[in-house]
Formats: C-alpha cells, structure tokens, sequence
C-alpha cells in the first residue's frame, strides 16, 4: 500500500503535495538456542502459541508502538488464543528464609509455566533484561522465559533459560579455591 500526504499552511497560500509512503519490509530475529534442548513438549507448545500472538501483533500493527501498548496487544491476543497468563505476578525476595519484600514483576507469568518479559522502543536487548528475567525465573522456580522487543527497526523474540547454580559458586568458592581445599 503506498499512501502520504504533505500539507504546507504557509503564508500566501495552501500548497497540497502527494508523497508516496512505502512501508519497511518486517525484519524479525529470533533465538531460542538457550532454551531448545531443555524444553518440554508442552513448553514447545506454549512457545509456539507465544510465537504466533507475537508474530501476529507485528504483522498487524508493526514496530512504533511504546512498552504499555505493545503488552496490552499482547495480552488481548492470548486472550484471544486462549492462553492462560497472569500480569502482575506478585514475586518473594527471601533472605536466610524470610521474606524482605514482595513485588509485582512486569513480564507475564503465561500457563504458570513461562515468563514473557515485553520491551518496546529499543533495537537492542541488553545484558540486564537477561539478568532480570533469569532473577524472575529464579524466584518463581521456572526454567524458561522470553524477552520480546518490539524495537524501532526490527521485533526481536529471545528465549532465556534460568540461570545454572555453579556448586562451588553457591558455596563462595571459585573452583581453583576449591580445588586446593
């Protein structure tokens, strides 16, 4: 579809000039290395439902829209699917056993099963929204999660595996520490 139209008020007069408008061929990059060999049948089939919401919500609308509405159109299209999510999940920060504080994350708990963090605006995800879903994964005891980006030139889909506890870095030793012990 090629469709514009520039309007200039100037001051002797009203001048009308047709400007075509051809949209940007859609540019998606997708990884799910990290999380292909540790999904389950029914997990695959949960991201293939996430995938297909997600793709559906690029086609229809493209890239441009802002982090609230990106999740919203999410969220109204699982709805659609009839994917079972929950916005808002309330998550424990515990230490030595007791709870410090409980906070509602921002990604989407979908089927109890997976996270779904959503970024808009932004052609790059960064080290800290990886750090941030695989904390979330941690908390809630999930293996999988997501970071959709529906960037200024491209929508990015990336799957994210929780984070592996290193024994020897859970006990405070570096493995050549422990190796001399």
């Amino acid at each position: 579809m090629r469709l514009g139209m520039l309007v200039n008020f100037g001051l002797q007069k009203v001048q009308i000039e047709r400007i075509p408008f051809t949209e940007k061929a859609r540019a998606v990059r997708e990884n799910y290395d990290y999380v292909q060999d540790s999904l389950t049948q029914h997990e695959r089939a949960m991201l293939a439902k996430l995938r297909d919401a997600i793709l559906n919500i690029s086609e229809i609308h493209g890239l441009g829209y802002g982090e609230t509405t990106c999740r919203k159109l999410v969220e109204a299209e699982l709805e659609f699917q009839q994917v079972r999510f929950q916005n808002r999940c309330p998550i424990e920060v515990r230490y030595g056993g007791e709870t410090i504080r409980v906070f509602k994350m921002k990604p989407l708990l979908i089927e109890n099963r997976l996270i779904c963090d959503i970024n808009a605006l932004n052609d790059k995800i960064d080290f800290y929204d990886i750090a941030k879903i695989q904390s979330y994964l941690k908390a809630l005891n999930l293996k999988i999660g997501v970071i959709v980006s529906f960037g200024k030139t491209e929508l990015q889909i990336i799957g994210i595996r929780a984070a592996r506890i290193d024994p020897f870095l859970s006990a405070g030793l570096s493995q050549s520490a422990a190796s001399t012990v």
